[in-house]
């Protein structure tokens, strides 16, 4: 009863609009899966959510899914995002382009630095997940984290 009381009176977490951001496909896909697709028994209504929660390349990516059959739609626009924005060299290059391709930090300047300091915490975090840790921590690339 009690469990069934929090779930009722807890807020209703947003989940974030994909658009394509290798850099952000597995945390939106975790949080798809974790917040919809468990939730959910019928394919129809999770391909349904799912585009609803993609936009741009995403959504234009999987948005012919619908005229499959609702379980194979559902696992095709799956494979389709995981092709096209989830290998792991995709995103590992997305997440580390974001990291060297910056402006170079000003002295003094914490609030870049904090920012990041974010980004490489990201970057390990999510390359940890997949196993892109080695393109991190290369000699090129962090020389190129160091000179900007």
């Amino acid at each position: 009863m009690q469990t069934l009381n929090m779930s009722i009176n807890m807020p209703k977490p947003d989940l974030q609009v994909f658009r394509g951001n290798p850099g952000i496909y597995y945390s939106f896909i975790n949080n798809f899966e974790a917040r919809v697709a468990t939730k959910l028994t019928d394919d129809r209504q999770k391909l349904t959510y799912l585009l609803q929660v993609c936009g741009g390349d995403a959504k234009d990516s999987i948005a012919c899914c619908v005229l499959m059959d609702p379980r194979l739609g559902y696992h095709r626009a799956k494979e389709i995002l995981a092709q096209q924005f989830g290998q792991p060299h995709v995103v590992a290059h997305s997440l580390i382009d974001k990291v060297v391709n910056r402006p170079a930090i000003k002295p003094n300047d914490y609030k870049v630095l904090a920012e990041l300091a974010r980004q490489i915490r990201r970057c390990e975090v999510t390359l940890s997940h997949s196993g892109y840790t080695a393109d991190l921590d290369s000699t090129d690339t962090l020389l190129k984290i160091q000179q900007l």
